[in-house]
Formats: C-alpha cells, structure tokens, sequence
C-alpha cells in the first residue's frame, strides 16, 4: 500500500490468485479501510480498481491495483473479489525468451520476446509484468498489448513492459500472458 504522490489517497498492489477449479470472470474488486482504532476511513464506494485481463484462467494469477480516495492512511483493510464462473479459458502456454531488465529510477523495465507455441490468436492477447519486492508482495505491474494479424504458432512478438517501482528495490519479476 502507498500513498498516491499524483492523485492522493493510496493504492493497493497485489496478485489474484484463482484457486476455484474454473476460470472467473472479475467484476470488481473492492475494499473496505481502517484506522487505528478499526474505524473505517474508507469503503468501496471510495475505492476503484484495475486489473488486465477480465478472465483468470484456473491456477491463474493476476496483479491488480486499486485505488483508494479520500484517505492518505489506512492500519488495515479488507478487499473483496466479485467475480463468476466463466465459459472462456485463456491461454497462458507462451514462451517468453531473450530477456533483459533495467531499472530507470523511477520505473523498472522488462522486454524480450514472445512465442506463441499453440494455435492462432483472435484477439486478447496481453503481456503483463509483475515485480516484486524481497517479502514477495506486488510493488507495480506494467501491461503490454500488442498490434498484430493473429499470432500463429511459432510467430513471435517483441515486448516491453515498464512499471513505477514506488521507490521500492525490486527482488524479483514474473512476465505472464494471456490470449484468446
């Protein structure tokens, strides 16, 4: 948790984490803050969230953020997932390769290249960063969405995704993809 230098309020980093045995489609995710004193400083109606793909696949995991306004501080809080059982089931078997990462002082960068191993890709396909601090807790995320004609098996698609480290020393990163 941060507080938010641009906007004010906080943001909240983390990882969803489908453990349900079926993809979900996420519908919101929502917190509620406390103080202290465990009064509540903030609840969903003061919160919004981003994530960046709508369904987890099962044993999929996702970072998110939400954003918390009206409140530069919180002891505690708790967050919910609304989310349902989905029909769809992105796919996450592509092969990341040629990897290099940089730290730009405010940010931290990671390219390289993507190979889809599978079948034709219609739409929805997304490269997501996340980094990671030495307790292993979310500290940013950055997303890439590529412009192609379909990726065909074998085809590959150079990538780079930034994201701001919020002063934090990053320990370690995780590339994950998604694609329909």
């Amino acid at each position: 948790m941060y507080t938010d230098a641009y906007e004010g309020g906080l943001l909240v980093y983390g990882d969803l984490v489908n453990n349900t045995g079926a993809s979900q489609e996420i519908f919101d995710i929502v917190g509620t803050f406390y103080d202290g004193q465990g009064q509540v400083v903030a609840d969903e109606t003061s919160t919004y969230s981003y994530w960046p793909v709508l369904v987890i696949p099962p044993g999929g995991r996702m970072p998110f953020e939400l954003t918390v306004e009206g409140t530069r501080s919180a002891d505690t809080y708790d967050l919910r997932v609304d989310a349902e059982p989905s029909g769809e089931a992105p796919r996450q078997d592509f092969e990341f390769f040629d990897l290099y990462q940089r730290d730009e002082g405010y940010g931290y960068c990671v390219g390289g290249t993507l190979r889809n191993p599978g079948g034709e890709l219609q739409d929805d396909l997304v490269v997501v960063g996340a980094l990671y601090d030495a307790q292993d807790t979310v500290i940013g995320f950055g997303e890439y969405y590529p412009y192609f004609d379909g990726l065909v098996g074998d085809q590959t698609e150079d990538f780079e995704v930034c994201a701001d480290r919020f002063n934090q020393e990053v320990a370690r990163y995780e590339l994950r993809a998604w694609g329909q």
